[in-house]
């Protein structure tokens, strides 16, 4: 919705009062956590400021010097705790919110003037930068040749052959390999998988995005000696999964 600019005079903080008030983007509880954002940190360098006169430059210098969080139990305090790249970037969302409606529904700034279109994202470590590595490659490894001697079968004092997990090395080394987690290798079809690109499609990640995972060569070999022993089964034994992981 585009609003014709009624008034280039107006300032930050008359700019705010408007803003919470007909803000229809946000969420009441979303508002509520929000609020201090603005009034402890926003609106007491940029309140007194014309809104029209406000620059992308200002705003950056002014996100760059936020470097602690704020206090939850003493509204306008701060911590001594720094202020994460991941806070600092909602941070920057909220400030680009208000502007955004500044230009559009609330019709106080023509939509080119809009200083925080281009603010600085940034960098956010990785979950994997911050989460160690439960295995090392060599715990891996031993790992998997144990599961592969549970899975080897065996002839008993009776005479019959069996196994005391028949599947627990093919899905584990497919977990290990892919990265896929359980509900992914469940939902994994034939179809799926692609022997002559070495892909396999999964959507069955909490994201519900498609994405498509390379197959290793030992992950090939498992899948195409699957193919040939399952002969129309599942491409994974999904009765099998909870018990195989759990090895």
């Amino acid at each position: 919705v585009t609003v014709e600019i009624t008034d280039l005079t107006v300032t930050v903080q008359d700019a705010y009062n408007k803003f919470t008030t007909k803000n229809k983007r946000w969420t009441d509880s979303t508002t509520e956590s929000l609020t201090p954002q603005f009034t402890a940190r926003f609106l007491p360098a940029f309140g007194v400021r014309l809104l029209a006169s406000v620059t992308q430059q200002q705003l950056e210098s002014w996100l760059a010097e936020q470097d602690m969080k704020l206090d939850r139990n003493n509204p306008g305090k701060f911590t001594d705790q720094e202020l994460s790249a991941s806070s600092r970037n909602k941070l920057k969302g909220c400030v680009s919110t208000f502007f955004k409606w500044c230009c559009r529904e609330g019709g106080l700034l023509p939509r080119a003037s809009n200083p925080a279109v281009e603010l600085i994202h940034h960098k956010e470590p990785r979950n994997l930068d911050l989460v160690e590595s439960a295995l090392t490659e060599q715990q891996c490894d031993d790992v998997l040749a144990y599961l592969n001697e549970l899975s080897t079968p065996r002839t008993g004092r009776d005479g019959d052959v069996y196994s005391r997990s028949p599947h627990a090395y093919y899905i584990a080394m497919l977990a290990v390999d892919t990265g896929m987690r359980r509900g992914e290798l469940r939902a994994i079809t034939w179809e799926d998988v692609n022997f002559e690109r070495g892909l396999i499609r999964t959507d069955g990640n909490k994201t519900k995005l498609v994405r498509y995972v390379p197959m290793t060569t030992r992950v090939r070999e498992a899948l195409l000696h699957r193919r040939e022993a399952a002969l129309g089964g599942p491409v994974v034994p999904s009765d099998n999964i909870r018990r195989a992981l759990n090895s």
